[in-house]
């Protein structure tokens, strides 16, 4: 019996010890899940999406890029399908027989069609993106990059009145 009390204790010891570590995992799993969730304001190492907007111009990129993408997929899924059914339906083993399928009025019409209409309606969206972003609002600062062979030049004009040549800010940074 004395030996079977302790076994008892050791089993409840050991079940203590198992839903102990348990709920350590799930509170730092928890704990990184929520990080992650509401950490979204800068960049990670390998992450798949943009960053939280800032301003509306780049809310508006987010959303056109969602928009571009769901037409990407469709795309790519019917053309994959087509390639599929092709292969399956005209594979040499399957289809004996030569078709001389050469025109087809409507099948020209549709594949010149749709794709203008989804041009179309991928321009649409573009060009007000385009046209927001070239908006300039009383800018903060004016910086002028160039960039050339080995080095970038940079100029800030809007120092001009502070120095004493009267050029504003200018200078090279070299790569190395």
């Amino acid at each position: 019996e004395r030996f079977s009390g302790e076994g008892e204790k050791k089993k409840k010891k050991k079940k203590n010890m198992h839903n102990l570590i348990i709920k350590n995992i799930l509170i730092v799993t928890l704990l990184i899940l929520s990080t992650s969730f509401t950490l979204n304001d800068a960049a990670e190492p390998w992450q798949f999406g943009f960053q939280d907007p800032a301003t509306p111009i780049m809310e508006g990129i987010i959303n056109f890029h969602n928009h571009i993408m769901f037409f990407l997929t469709v795309v790519g899924i019917a053309v994959m399908w087509l390639l599929g059914r092709c292969m399956v339906l005209y594979d040499e083993d399957v289809n004996l027989e030569v078709d001389n399928f050469t025109h087809s009025t409507t099948l020209e019409i549709v594949w010149t069609v749709v794709p203008a209409l989804i041009l179309m309606v991928i321009a649409v969206p573009s060009f007000a993106l385009l046209y927001s972003m070239d908006e300039m609002i009383d800018p903060a600062i004016t910086l002028k990059v160039v960039g050339h062979q080995w080095y970038w030049s940079y100029e800030y004009s809007d120092y001009n009145h502070t120095t004493e040549d009267g050029e504003g800010i200018k200078f090279d940074s070299y790569m190395i």
